[in-house]
């Protein structure tokens, strides 16, 4: 945490736990204590082709606010990460 803002370095679920809610709940509980703490905005990054984490974070109101380009290696070359926000504060919405 720096000042008012967060960023989520790393959200993980173990492959044969996926699929069960678990990483929606956890990210909820993020949103919950960020709030609770008064800190005003948080921020990722996920890979452009991750369609399931950007469905979760776009269904959370994050925001795309940049865009790292070839930041990931992929077997097929690199892919750009892209940079969320989501503000916790009716100060900066």
């Amino acid at each position: 945490m720096v000042d008012d803002e967060c960023e989520r370095l790393t959200l993980g679920v173990r492959p044969l736990h996926r699929r069960h809610g678990i990483d929606d709940r956890l990210l909820d509980k993020l949103i919950r204590d960020v709030k609770r703490l008064e800190i005003a905005k948080i921020f990722l990054e996920v890979a452009e082709t991750n369609e399931t984490e950007l469905n979760l974070y776009n269904g959370k109101d994050f925001v795309e606010i940049s865009r790292r380009e070839n930041y990931y290696n992929n077997p097929d070359g690199r892919i750009d990460a892209l940079i969320l926000a989501k503000n916790t504060s009716s100060k900066t919405e």
